[in-house]
């Protein structure tokens, strides 16, 4: 992988990424992607027009069951058992939910389900606040939950106006952070309005071609536009527990060597990740 990176390093004129995968074996800067966006292909199905939001006729309480949908590609990567326990501790604390799972089905009727669902429970170790899931549900006006333990620290470096307004937090909040949104409806409502708004402008079509254009046809941009790898160290990784990737690092430093992890290029992010590995979950 690394000696992939860096074949377009040397011979690609300019590389696109995002801070929390592209930094561990970038020798140098790269586009951030929150800064260009990324088109949802939601946009076919809703027809280009910003759709109603609709949680019946008062949004503060609405009159029936609270309908979340939870669509995995890869079900142990997404915490799908992680999901299913908290979903299942607020059904028995009494909350009304409407708790949807879809696995292995066509796009056309997950997209059918996010019609009719109310919020989106999309992840637990995600390192992007905007899946492509969550943009198609953003395109429908349907907000999304999504966790991650590194995307505070990317949305304290990400510039607010870039940072899709996802419902973002970390692992060990989920359950706290979805029974809040089941206490306040109104705020699933209000989500699902400011997702809505950010696909339909910021990474609207012609908004995101138009920085497209700008990178392939200017020699300089924005010094906002480019991350430096070294700016910030990033450990979790993606789709595992923190105690999954742990025990990953550490089986691969205890049988091949610290050398195995492939950073020598950048000491600091080596030393991080062998006392990351050596710590007690």
């Amino acid at each position: 992988m690394k000696a992939t990176i860096r074949r377009f390093e040397k011979y690609a004129d300019l590389i696109i990424g995002s801070p929390l995968s592209s930094s561990y074996y970038s020798s140098g800067r790269f586009i951030n992607l929150f800064h260009i966006g990324r088109v949802s292909q939601g946009f076919r199905y809703v027809g280009f027009n910003k759709p109603v939001i609709d949680m019946g006729a008062n949004p503060d309480t609405p009159p029936r069951r609270i309908r979340i949908l939870h669509a995995p590609s890869h079900a142990p990567g997404k915490g799908t058992a992680f999901i299913e326990k908290i979903v299942a501790e607020l059904v028995k604390e009494g909350y009304e939910i409407n708790f949807m799972e879809i696995v292995g089905k066509s796009n056309n009727e997950v997209i059918e389900a996010l019609r009719s669902c109310d919020l989106v429970v999309d992840q637990v170790y995600a390192d992007l606040p905007m899946s492509g899931l969550a943009a198609e549900a953003a395109c429908l006006g349907k907000p999304t939950l999504i966790a991650g333990y590194d995307l505070s620290r990317l949305k304290a470096i990400t510039p607010s106006e870039c940072f899709p307004p996802m419902l973002v937090c970390a692992p060990d909040d989920l359950y706290k952070t979805l029974r809040g949104l089941l206490d306040n409806p109104a705020e699933i409502r209000s989500a699902g309005e400011r997702a809505r708004d950010f696909v339909y402008g910021r990474w609207s079509e012609r908004e995101v071609a138009q920085r497209y254009l700008k990178l392939f046809t200017e020699d300089t941009f924005p010094e906002a536009w480019w991350h430096d790898p070294r700016s910030a160290i990033f450990l979790h990784g993606y789709g595992l527990s923190r105690a999954g990737s742990k025990e990953v690092v550490k089986r691969v430093i205890d049988r091949y060597g610290l050398r195995a992890l492939g950073l020598e290029h950048r000491p600091d992010l080596e030393a991080a990740f062998l006392n990351y590995s050596m710590a007690s979950h």
